[in-house]
């Protein structure tokens, strides 16, 4: 039973916390969308970016991610609804 706890306890331990500036996908859309959300977000304050995304089963860039940084995810979440 000690290996077993001591194993368990290792594992539980996590990592650090998530940076407050490490950014994380707000969405997916279409890559002709995805410069018009990213300005309306920009306007509203928020601090956004794209990328685009390739597909590797059509070999096409059809997509683009954008991120915001994780503090401001919430808030973009609830702009995001004003913009698509």
């Amino acid at each position: 039973m000690g290996l077993r706890r001591w194993i368990l306890g290792m594992l539980d331990r996590g990592g650090d916390p998530p940076a407050a500036d490490e950014p994380v996908v707000l969405v997916v859309v279409s890559i002709a969308q995805a410069p018009m959300i990213v300005e309306g977000l920009v306007a509203r304050g928020i601090d956004a970016t794209w990328l685009p995304s390739y597909d590797l089963v059509t070999e096409s860039t059809t997509q683009g991610t954008i991120k915001v940084p994780r503090s401001q995810l919430a808030e973009g979440t609830s702009r995001l609804s004003e913009l698509m």
